[in-house]
């Protein structure tokens, strides 16, 4: 008994020392298993973290790059931009001429603006123009009738202020119903408004950028420039033409004066020479003119050698060339006229005076004036004197003879007498 007790506690021992060494192995194996699961936890845990990284990282990348594109795309347009101001400027400083600096600027309002129309009004303090547009411009005023002076551009032109279009809701029109300012920009000159370019638009469709009117004010900065520029070149070019005109115009009569008789027939003697044609000069005087100065005034004498000029300027062609000799004396230059050609055309002036009823100043006379008259063709081995000399003798001969007549010179029984 002793030893079956001692047996079943030595079998019940060896139990209880596999149970405990099974609850240990499991013990183990749970606890090997759950520090496992947390490292794939972890694991997994980091990996999201990492996964989440690469997306916040791949966004970060995208973003850069479109804000790189963008930037690029600016670039690009920007460098477009001032490479067609560039050129604008380039271009509207190569020429003086209005209309080709109008059609400039217009094109590259509606180039570099997208804007649908594009004008430009020209402004000298009282007459406003629309020198020239692009696109509709309907209904576009050509004087500041009492629709336009309620305009904006009416209002940008009388006080230098810019219009820039902001509110897509609320638009300001010239005329009604017809078409909508997006901007209007003075062209200002030293403080002066000589003008505005305008943005037009059919409706709430375009609105103008920051960047694009930047853009129209710099277009209206170089508008202004040119177009003064160009105003003054061609107000200079007309006081020199007006200033070389006088240099060489006689001041009571309007025709040519002595010195530019001078020399233009300095030159068609060479061109004869040149071309082996013939000139001839004709040389008179009016017939007892002192006799009219001092019976009648010389405010009168005046007009009659202004008469006398108006029916030179009647009788003369293209070719040919009258000036006033000096005193009461004319002369005319006959381009490809031989003397009996010359001769011809002198009598035709001194008949065309002779039946002219010249007046006095307040017109209240009508007088009855000659004219004596010398021809003179050129020979091979004269010079200008000669020539000059030799229509002079004639013209004396024709005094001498009775005036009111033509003689020629070289004592050719050439002479045509009146009637």
């Amino acid at each position: 008994m002793e030893y079956f007790v001692i047996g079943m506690s030595a079998v019940v021992l060896l139990l209880l020392t596999y149970r405990w060494q099974e609850g240990r192995r499991h013990s183990v194996y749970s606890d090997d298993r759950s520090k496992q699961t947390a490292l794939l936890e972890r694991r997994l845990a980091d990996l999201e973290g990492q996964v989440a990284f690469l997306a916040l990282e791949r966004d970060d990348a995208l973003r850069t790059i479109e804000s790189q594109r963008m930037a690029q795309e600016e670039l690009d347009e920007l460098t477009r931009q001032n490479y067609i101001l560039h050129e604008i400027n380039r271009a509207i400083n190569t020429t003086v001429d209005e209309g080709e600096i109008v059609t400039i600027i217009l094109q590259a309002m509606v180039t570099l603006t997208g804007a649908e129309s594009a004008s430009i009004i020209l402004f000298d303090g009282e007459d406003v123009r629309i020198v020239s547009h692009c696109g509709f411009v309907e209904g576009a005023p050509e004087s500041p009738d009492d629709v336009f002076r309620e305009s904006v551009a009416w209002k940008v032109l009388t006080t230098g202020q810019p219009f820039i279009h902001d509110d897509p809701g609320e638009y300001r029109r010239y005329r009604p119903s017809l078409v909508n300012y997006v901007a209007s920009i003075p062209l200002t000159f030293i403080k002066e408004v000589i003008g505005c370019i305008n943005i037009h638009s059919m409706g709430p469709r375009y609105l103008l950028t920051p960047s694009k009117a930047e853009i129209l004010q710099i277009l209206g900065g170089q508008a202004a420039l040119a177009l003064k520029n160009a105003s003054m070149y061609h107000q200079l070019k007309r006081q020199n033409e007006y200033f070389a005109r006088q240099a060489v115009t006689d001041g009571l009569t309007g025709l040519h004066n002595h010195r530019f008789f001078q020399q233009r027939l300095q030159e068609l003697m060479k061109e004869s020479e040149t071309l082996e044609r013939p000139v001839t000069l004709l040389l008179f005087d009016i017939d007892h003119f002192k006799r009219c100065n001092d019976t009648y005034g010389h405010p009168c004498g005046d007009e009659i050698l202004r008469q006398i000029a108006g029916i030179l300027r009647s009788q003369l062609r293209p070719q040919e060339v009258a000036a006033r000799y000096g005193g009461e004396e004319f002369a005319v230059i006959l381009p490809d006229a031989d003397l009996h050609r010359g001769i011809e055309r002198a009598e035709q002036i001194r008949q065309a005076v002779a039946n002219f009823c010249f007046q006095n100043p307040d017109r209240t006379l009508c007088l009855n004036m000659t004219v004596s008259i010398g021809v003179s063709e050129k020979l091979a081995d004269w010079d200008k004197s000669r020539l000059i000399e030799a229509a002079d003798r004639a013209l004396y001969r024709a005094k001498g003879q009775g005036r009111n007549r033509v003689c020629a010179d070289l004592d050719r029984e050439i002479s045509m007498e009146a009637g």
